[in-house]
């Protein structure tokens, strides 16, 4: 079977869940603090769109294609896929301090998780990981403001 962009998010995916809840734990242990991340559960990662059922979660992970870039050199075009693997949580205002760092642990488990397992998919593919500016995201079957922060995952395919 050849391997492709579908089977790269897929295993992108597939590294990150099984290894999410564990780094949060890693991290809430190191900082010994008042700030608590949350469990990312398991049915709460979404490919590509939101839909009704990402209000269930807090929190929930986004991850889309946004890049698809590819050359063509004679029979083999190579692809350079650019996957957003996104952090979407709850921001109740009630703890205001609270939120920048939780925003940023978030990240930080999802960069070191994709660096730790850089090479481990399918094609041994190595990756390419920047972190992505937080921002504030907006739903529209809920009434609670969101935050959202990220990683952007390239590998190189063909």
């Amino acid at each position: 079977m050849k391997y492709d962009v579908e089977k790269f998010c897929a295993d992108l995916k597939t590294v990150l869940a099984a290894n999410m809840n564990a780094k949060l734990l890693q991290i809430d242990a190191e900082k010994a603090d008042a700030i608590t991340l949350k469990p990312v559960d398991a049915n709460a990662y979404f490919f590509q769109e939101l839909n009704g059922n990402t209000a269930n979660y807090d929190p929930y992970v986004l991850y889309s294609i946004e890049d698809m870039g590819s050359t063509g050199l004679g029979p083999v075009t190579v692809e350079r896929p650019v996957v957003h693997f996104v952090v979407v949580l709850a921001d109740t205002g009630q703890d205001a301090t609270g939120i920048a760092a939780r925003m940023l642990r978030y990240q930080r488990a999802l960069k070191e998780i994709f660096e730790e397992h850089w090479a481990e998919n399918g094609n041994g593919i190595k990756l390419e990981i920047s972190s992505m500016v937080p921002v504030q995201f907006s739903l529209m079957n809920s009434a609670n403001p969101f935050r959202a922060i990220g990683v952007a995952v390239t590998g190189q395919l063909g």
